[in-house]
């Protein structure tokens, strides 16, 4: 079945009053969030978004060519043409040049070349009078693996590095130095015997643990068990699956407390139908319920 429309609604089906916050109580308070339109192709023509109350937000519009390439892209708000992207491709299918126009009439756009291999190795972007905005270059090793991508800015100094470093094509250990917002970060992963990730070290400057992410999976390997942990803070998010879709997920506190969950539910060829969102607070009083709805029409 290819989906022709996409609406997308989210009912509130309970605030309860806690012991110390008064909250209101709604009871199927129905606004949408978004309304998505599709060709026959299943690419995106149109998303509308919606805010809290449910009234117009954004319109997102998008064109494509006889290869299915996106080539136009255009963001509406509040009915007035806020931006507009365009795209250019090669005989490989690679993106070589991308055309932003704003609501202001000022515009930039940026140039991507590419190896023998189709790997992107640079990246230009101009202003509208043919300056130089930025660059980024990336660089690979013989397995076709980043290893390295510099972004430099209009002066050609260096804003942004990043550093891979692999083992049997396993990213092992990357380097992000953002150097504007003096933001250091060096991630050490850990893996499976089967490949799949297991662990996440984020160390900052000094070299000090901040950050720590494990990783379970089931015998389908999809990601059941999630644990990330800072110095004062600990989340454990479990999920269910049914084969390879996601049923349920919810996070737990350092107390094994559960905060938030939320339930799927699927048609029999697999389409999700909605999804039943809850947050809950100690001890276990359900604090806002709510169910986003998926309604769907199909080309014939």
């Amino acid at each position: 079945m290819k989906i022709k429309k996409l609406l997308i609604k989210k009912i509130d089906l309970r605030n309860s009053i806690n012991d110390d916050i008064e909250t209101p109580h709604i009871d199927d308070f129905e606004t949408n969030i978004s309304e998505q339109y599709y060709d026959e192709n299943q690419n995106l023509l149109k998303e509308i978004t919606f805010d809290s109350y449910g009234d117009k937000l954004d319109v997102y519009e998008y064109e494509y060519d006889d290869k299915n390439r996106l080539v136009n892209s255009k963001l509406y708000i509040e009915e007035q043409l806020s931006e507009e992207k365009k795209y250019e491709y090669d005989a490989n299918n690679n993106r070589v040049k991308k055309i932003r126009i704003f609501e202001s009439g000022i515009s930039d756009y940026t140039i991507y070349n590419y190896n023998e291999k189709n790997l992107l190795i640079k990246k230009i972007t101009y202003y509208d009078d043919g300056e130089i905005e930025s660059t980024q270059d990336f660089v690979y090793d013989d397995n076709m693996n980043l290893i390295n991508s510099f972004i430099y800015d209009e002066d050609n100094k260096v804003q942004y590095e990043l550093k891979n470093k692999y083992e049997n094509n396993l990213l092992k250990e990357y380097l992000v130095n953002d150097f504007p917002n003096k933001d250091y970060k060096k991630t050490i992963c850990s893996y499976y015997d089967n490949g799949l990730k297991q662990n996440e070290f984020v160390f900052n400057y000094k070299e000090k643990l901040i950050y720590k992410t494990t990783y379970q999976y089931d015998n389908n390997n999809n990601n059941t068990i999630l644990i990330e942990e800072t110095q004062d803070t600990y989340s454990k998010i479990v999920q269910e699956y049914d084969n390879k879709r996601l049923i349920s997920k919810k996070e737990f506190d350092k107390d094994n407390i559960c905060l938030n969950s939320q339930v799927r539910n699927y048609d029999n060829y697999g389409i999700l139908l909605f999804t039943i969102y809850e947050n809950l607070v100690m001890p276990q009083n359900i604090i806002s319920s709510y169910k986003v709805i998926n309604i769907y029409e199909f080309y014939n």
